[in-house]
Protein backbone atom coordinates (compact mmCIF):
# COMPACT_ATOMS: atom_id res chain seq x y z
CA UNK A 1 0.00 0.00 0.00
CA UNK A 2 1.55 3.12 -1.03
CA UNK A 3 2.33 5.58 2.09
CA UNK A 4 0.06 8.39 0.60
CA UNK A 5 -2.55 5.77 0.99
CA UNK A 6 -2.35 5.27 4.69
CA UNK A 7 -4.36 7.58 5.96
CA UNK A 8 -7.60 6.68 4.41
CA UNK A 9 -6.89 2.70 5.38
CA UNK A 10 -6.98 3.90 9.59
CA UNK A 11 -10.00 5.90 8.56
CA UNK A 12 -11.49 2.88 6.64
CA UNK A 13 -10.61 0.55 9.64
CA UNK A 14 -11.73 2.80 12.15
CA UNK A 15 -15.19 3.32 10.41
CA UNK A 16 -15.25 -0.83 10.06
CA UNK A 17 -14.44 -0.80 13.92
CA UNK A 18 -17.46 1.36 14.49
CA UNK A 19 -19.95 -0.79 12.76
CA UNK A 20 -18.48 -4.15 13.35
CA UNK A 21 -20.14 -5.99 16.71
CA UNK A 22 -18.01 -6.22 19.83
CA UNK A 23 -18.68 -8.69 22.40
CA UNK A 24 -17.35 -5.68 25.46
CA UNK A 25 -20.91 -3.97 24.33
CA UNK A 26 -23.86 -5.59 25.18
CA UNK A 27 -24.56 -9.14 23.08
CA UNK A 28 -24.16 -8.84 19.03
CA UNK A 29 -24.18 -4.31 19.56
CA UNK A 30 -21.89 -2.13 17.68
CA UNK A 31 -20.77 0.52 18.44
CA UNK A 32 -22.48 2.71 16.15
CA UNK A 33 -25.72 0.89 17.73
CA UNK A 34 -24.97 2.25 21.21
CA UNK A 35 -24.71 6.23 20.12
CA UNK A 36 -27.36 5.84 17.66
CA UNK A 37 -30.08 3.65 18.70
CA UNK A 38 -30.96 1.34 15.75
CA UNK A 39 -28.14 -0.80 13.42
CA UNK A 40 -26.35 0.50 10.80
CA UNK A 41 -26.55 0.59 7.35
CA UNK A 42 -23.41 -1.30 5.53
CA UNK A 43 -25.04 -1.63 2.36
CA UNK A 44 -22.84 0.81 0.60
CA UNK A 45 -19.21 -0.67 2.19
CA UNK A 46 -16.72 -1.66 -0.69
CA UNK A 47 -13.29 -3.70 -0.49
CA UNK A 48 -10.74 -1.45 0.17
CA UNK A 49 -8.95 0.02 -2.79
CA UNK A 50 -10.95 -1.74 -5.66
CA UNK A 51 -11.48 0.18 -8.29
CA UNK A 52 -14.29 3.05 -8.80
CA UNK A 53 -15.01 5.13 -11.05
CA UNK A 54 -16.95 9.15 -10.73
CA UNK A 55 -19.83 9.98 -12.88
CA UNK A 56 -20.09 13.47 -13.37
Amino acid sequence: LPHNLWGKAALCAGYLFNHSKSHALEPSTTPFEMLHGKKPDILHLQVFGAQCFVHI
